[in-house]
């Protein structure tokens, strides 16, 4: 079971708590690696989709649209995708500005603390839903070279 994260309301910390609710860490964890990022170095928020997208894969778990079929009668592909199915990060419409929010498989957690957790994907304008999966070997950790 996902533990509810919620920021200090304000603080452009939305995609720390989806990172840590989607790895069981916590936001300043994700912090610290996405302030100690080579080429992406982010000390405060807001973060970047890059920034997650990295953190999970350290953690074992890639971002990722799913799967295609090759159709060989006409050199297509038909996509038979349930998104549902998978945890997610989503970026959803804010106050003003983009908000994260994460979806475990059957529940949204939404890091706002004026907003209850699960509420319907469809009282969100979603902007961008990217699946989560979990890797069998993740990578190892980068290491700076001089």
């Amino acid at each position: 079971m996902t533990e509810a994260l919620k920021q200090i309301s304000g603080d452009k910390r939305c995609v720390s708590f989806v990172a840590a609710m989607a790895t069981g860490t916590t936001p300043e964890e994700f912090e610290r690696f996405a302030a100690g990022m080579p080429s992406f170095s982010q000390p405060e928020p807001p973060y970047e989709d890059i920034h997650v997208y990295s953190y999970l894969l350290s953690k074992g778990l890639l971002c990722g649209l799913g799967f295609v079929e090759q159709q060989p009668k006409d050199g297509g592909f038909r996509l038979k995708y349930d998104v549902m199915d998978h945890p997610a990060y989503i970026v959803v419409e804010g106050r003003g500005t983009d908000h994260a929010i994460y979806w475990d498989g059957s529940h949204i957690f939404d890091p706002d603390p004026t907003t209850r957790n699960g509420r319907s994907p469809t009282d969100y304008k979603i902007k961008l839903w990217v699946p989560i999966y979990r890797v069998e070997n993740p990578p190892s950790q980068p290491t700076k070279t001089s």
